[in-house]
């Protein structure tokens, strides 16, 4: 059994801290460093403070599985990351609109004396 603790710091994991680190790596691929940096902060982001002695025991698939299935729902940071950039190169080659395309193709701004 999983304490109510763990399944709340996955939701604010996902809700809160996720979010950035893909607006983030939309644009910046990040080293393989970073991901492994990354990566071991949300597992202590998750497992810390935890009292429960089990807390060790903990099976990835349990904690990555979506809800719907009976997991915690924890998003991988690295497959996030991909599908996040998967997503975008699509917006791009479909001609949809997206901010990252129109300060791409801005023309820096002229000095005006």
């Amino acid at each position: 059994m999983i304490s109510n603790s763990v399944a709340q710091r996955v939701l604010l994991f996902n809700v809160v801290a996720l979010p950035a680190m893909l607006y983030t790596g939309k644009q910046f691929i990040p080293a393989k460093e970073t991901l492994r940096k990354l990566t071991n902060l949300q597992k202590q982001f998750v497992c810390s403070n935890t009292t429960d002695p089990t807390r060790h025991k903990l099976n990835p698939a349990l904690v990555f599985s979506p809800g719907e299935e009976g997991g915690l729902g924890l998003q991988d940071i690295q497959l996030a990351l991909q599908a996040t950039r998967c997503n975008l190169a699509d917006k791009w080659l479909q001609g949809e609109k997206d901010i990252y395309k129109t300060a791409w193709r801005a023309k820096p701004p002229t000095k005006q004396h």
